[in-house]
């Protein structure tokens, strides 16, 4: 079942938020609370499917997200496994004009520390392993320094399928089938989603 538009997954059962960033092998609901509260994040996507234990046994029903900030064109891809987030990633693009202040590269370092493509004039896309904590602290660096594409003007890598799925890639046909179900995920998102990723220019 696939839920779409705007969907609130709901948050701890209190309502309250026990930390302002996210943290590794945070509760799923906590951090879907988090996300809900900050930047303007709305669900776009949201996907049911069932996890295992390591002995393939004890079925669990699982979520796979996708939010957006749709005046910043920035995406966020998170799975969850046995009620912690497993998973969470945030793209976007950046607007990147001549010269870059020194401001402006302090807080691209800090956000993407890992990063070590220099950030030259044009259109710079990012995509921000988020999945052990961070959420906040790296959009914030980014957000109050930088100008945004609503609409993507590039196409960049994303990943936009859950941990079960993604075992078809070991197939023959497997990254044809991996982009099939990326594909079919997309179609199902809300309308903001598919117009930040701009596909039909691509």
């Amino acid at each position: 079942m696939i839920e779409q538009k705007n969907v609130s997954l709901g948050g701890s059962q209190d309502g309250k938020r026990r930390s302002d960033d996210t943290y590794n092998r945070m509760p799923w609901r906590e951090f879907i609370t988090f996300v809900e509260s900050y930047a303007g994040f709305k669900c776009g996507f949201c996907k049911k499917f069932i996890s295992y234990n390591l002995s393939g046994e004890d079925p669990i029903e699982e979520e796979e997200v996708v939010y957006y900030i749709k005046d910043k064109g920035i995406i966020l891809h998170a799975c969850s496994y046995r009620g912690n987030v497993n998973s969470a990633r945030v793209y976007g693009e950046l607007v990147i004009r001549g010269e870059q202040s020194e401001e402006q590269k302090k807080a691209y370092k800090k956000a993407a520390p890992y990063i070590s493509e220099p950030i030259i004039d044009g259109f710079r896309g990012f995509g921000l392993n988020v999945g052990f904590g961070g959420l906040r602290r790296s959009l914030d660096y980014l957000l109050g320094a930088f100008e945004f594409s609503k609409t993507w003007q590039k196409k960049h890598a994303i990943s936009f399928f859950n941990y079960i799925d993604g075992k078809v890639i070991f197939e023959p046909s497997g990254r044809d089938a991996v982009h099939k179900i990326e594909e079919e995920n997309i179609a199902n998102c809300a309308e903001e989603v598919r117009t930040i990723l701009n596909r039909n220019n691509f």
